[in-house]
C-alpha cells in the first residue's frame, strides 16, 4: 500500500547493512542493522574546555528482521520485528538475525524498544490485492480485554487494483490507525524516530488516516486524484508517563 506501520519510506535515509535469504521456494528472511539520528544532544561531547564544537547527538541504533511465508501462490504472511536501542550505534546482541529480539531484549535488561508487526496479503490476480497489517508495540495478553490494558497497537487495511476501469489505471484505498502509545518510549533515546520522523506510519502515534488515490493516463499525461482525511491527537510527556503507570488517556481528548 501507500504507508507502512513499522518501516516506511518517509524517514530520511540512514546507514544500514543486511541481507536477504531465500530459505526455500516459499520462505524468505530479510535482516538489517542501521544507525539512526536521535537529535538528542550529547552535551558531554558537544562542549570541551569551554570550546564550542559542532553539536553531537546521542547514538541510536536499529536492528530488524522479517520472515515472509508465501502460503499459496496468492496468499502470503509476513512477521516482522524491530528493536530500537540508544547510546550505542551497534549492539552485538542483535547481530544474530535468527534469534527473536523480544527474547534478547529481556536477556540484556528490558531497556530497549521492541516492535512487532504481522501482515497478510491476498493477491488473487495481477490486478488486485487486499492487505492488512497489525503493529504490536506492547502487549500484555492477560490484560487484553480489560479496560486498563497494555494493548499498544496500530492497524491498517487496504485494497489496491490496476487496469480495472481503463488500461494502466491504478486505485488504492487504505485506512491506518495508531494508538498514542505506539512508537514512543519511557526512555526518549529509544523512541522509534530518526531525525524526528516516525520510522513507521508517517503521521506517527495518536493518528489515523483514510487515504484514497486514483491515477490514470490520458495520451502522454498522468491524471491523479488523491484524498487524505487525516487526524492527529496530542502527544505530551504526561501521556508517556501515564502509559507506563496504566493510566488511560481518552483518544483525541485527554485523560479519561
Amino acid at each position: 500500500g501507500k504507508s507502512s506501520l513499522i518501516l516506511s519510506e518517509n524517514t530520511p535515509a540512514f546507514p544500514m547493512t543486511g541481507f536477504n535469504w531465500d530459505i526455500s521456494k516459499n520462505l524468505r528472511l530479510e535482516y538489517f542493522v542501521g544507525i539512526l539520528s536521535s537529535l538528542i544532544e550529547d552535551t558531554s561531547n558537544s562542549d570541551y574546555l569551554d570550546i564550542q564544537n559542532r553539536v553531537v547527538f546521542k547514538d541510536r541504533g536499529i536492528a530488524a528482521h522479517r520472515l515472509i511465508w508465501n502460503i499459496t501462490e496468492h496468499f502470503s504472511f509476513s512477521a516482522m520485528e524491530t528493536v530500537i536501542y540508544g547510546n550505542r550505534k551497534l549492539d552485538e546482541h542483535y547481530l544474530f538475525p535468527f534469534i527473536p529480539f523480544w527474547s534478547m531484549q529481556h536477556y540484556i535488561g528490558d531497556i530497549d524498544n521492541i516492535q512487532m508487526c504481522g501482515e497478510l496479503n491476498w493477491i488473487p490476480n495481477n490486478h488486485f490485492s487486499i492487505y492488512t497489517s497489525l503493529l504490536i508495540d506492547e502487549w500484555r495478553p492477560e490484560w487484553t480485554f480489560d479496560q486498563k490494558n497494555r494493548n499498544w497497537f496500530g492497524y491498517q487495511i487496504g485494497l489496491s487494483s490496476k487496469n480495472k476501469i481503463i488500461k494502466k489505471d491504478s486505485f488504492i484505498i487504505e485506512y491506518t490507525w495508531t494508538d498514542h502509545r505506539t512508537y514512543r518510549h519511557k526512555y526518549p533515546i529509544n523512541e522509534s524516530f530518526s531525525f524526528n520522523y516516525a520510522l513507521g506510519f508517517w503521521a506517527g502515534p495518536h493518528a489515523e488516516e483514510l487515504y484514497i488515490n486514483y491515477k490514470f493516463p490520458i495520451r502522454k499525461m498522468d491524471i491523479e486524484t488523491t484524498i487524505s482525511n487525516t487526524k492527529r491527537g496530542q502527544l505530551t510527556d504526561e501521556m508517556v508517563s501515564n502509559q507506563y503507570n496504566d493510566i488511560i488517556d481518552t483518544r483525541f481528548i485527554g485523560r479519561k
